[in-house]
């Protein structure tokens, strides 16, 4: 919808809703009572957080003021979120200046639901993501030093889930890690072929190609219990 289109509606709706002499229950600004933010779009480039404060200040004390700029050359993006003190100060501000003039443009003041800042939005998906593509090897080990820049996740509670964790957390870590069979039969970390059901070199059928990992213990320790 084009925006001095949805100037024109919400005006129209506060005319009704006067003439009806709603409530304050009854009014469509009560969907909005849970938040303190207001969006203001037009908004004239050449203007500042400063300038924005001082126009929205006549309706309420005014706690924040996100003008929203381009990252790279941080020019204003002609939009920005205002926050009230009190919340009932948004609707004063939506009824009295969407749709008023400033520096001739018409700028358009609406509640914002749910309000998120850019940063915590971009944040958020990225998290997402890591959770998506699953524990960091690496952080399981307690080796991962790319830190936030990881794309893996990073989570503590799934980490200790996977039996890892850091070196420091558990002293059986040094045991289980790979490196390389020190004396035949000796295990030498957890076969991840045989965590997936993946893995055919066995345990005793070619010594040669044998599985090294713990996979040969587990297996013949179960042998063990059946025939003896």
């Amino acid at each position: 919808m084009n925006p001095l289109t949805q100037v024109k509606r919400t005006q129209v709706i506060n005319q009704k809703e006067a003439a009806l002499g709603l409530s304050e229950d009854a009014s469509w600004h009560a969907k909005f009572r849970g938040s303190a933010y207001v969006f203001v779009g037009g908004v004239p480039f050449d203007l500042t957080e400063g300038d924005l404060l001082a126009v929205f200040a006549q309706y309420g004390e005014v706690v924040d003021v996100n003008l929203v700029r381009d990252k790279a050359t941080g020019k204003s993006k002609g939009f920005a979120f205002v926050a009230y003190e009190d919340q009932r100060s948004t609707v004063l501000s939506v009824d009295n200046l969407n749709g008023a003039k400033v520096l001739g443009r018409i700028i358009r003041v609406d509640h914002v639901e749910k309000y998120k800042k850019k940063e915590e939005e971009d944040e958020e998906e990225l998290q997402k993501k890591r959770e998506e593509r699953g524990v960091c090897y690496a952080f399981q080990k307690g080796e991962c030093n790319r830190g936030d820049a990881c794309k893996y996740s990073h989570d503590e509670q799934r980490n200790a889930n996977t039996g890892w964790g850091s070196k420091e957390d558990d002293p059986k870590w040094e045991h289980d890690r790979h490196r390389g069979p020190q004396n035949k039969g000796e295990s030498c970390g957890v076969c991840y072929a045989f965590q997936k059901g993946e893995c055919s070199r066995g345990d005793t059928l070619r010594p040669l190609l044998s599985c090294f990992y713990i996979y040969f213990t587990w297996t013949s320790h179960y042998l063990q219990n059946i025939f003896h």
